[in-house]
């Protein structure tokens, strides 16, 4: 299996949290993840970063469970493969995660930001020459 796809999950035994962390354990090849709006929490996030071998894309709009801390150990570990990223209304996320995005994700082309209120538009700024794709 490569694409997987939890979004709004949140009730028992199918939730975000349990499932992803399942499925990081039952499926390392999935490459195309969409988590929005569940309730994952940061530590999820680290075990499903460290369990997954090459995430491509993932969705993560919504999740206001993750703390920037987690969100980095994703960019550290699959920053480099990462082609499309949406994190919109992941509402703890600073400018410190943009900046981030820059340096970490050098093959992104798709990125999606909205409702992110946090961002400043100097720290959006400064990222963009980082994006060439």
């Amino acid at each position: 299996m490569q694409v997987l796809n939890l979004s709004r999950c949140s009730n028992g035994s199918l939730s975000g949290d349990n499932f992803a962390l399942q499925a990081s354990i039952r499926c390392p090849n999935v490459i195309e993840l969409d988590l929005s709006w569940t309730l994952l929490s940061n530590q999820t996030l680290k075990l499903i970063v460290d369990s997954f071998r090459r995430i491509e894309s993932i969705n993560l709009s919504g999740c206001s469970m993750i703390q920037e801390e987690g969100f980095n150990c994703l960019l550290m570990r699959h920053g480099q493969t990462l082609t499309n990223l949406d994190i919109s209304s992941c509402i703890h996320f600073t400018s410190n995660c943009i900046i981030n995005i820059g340096v970490y994700c050098t093959s992104l082309e798709r990125l999606n930001i909205s409702y992110c209120h946090r961002m400043s538009n100097e720290a959006i700024m400064e990222s963009a020459p980082h994006f060439q794709k």
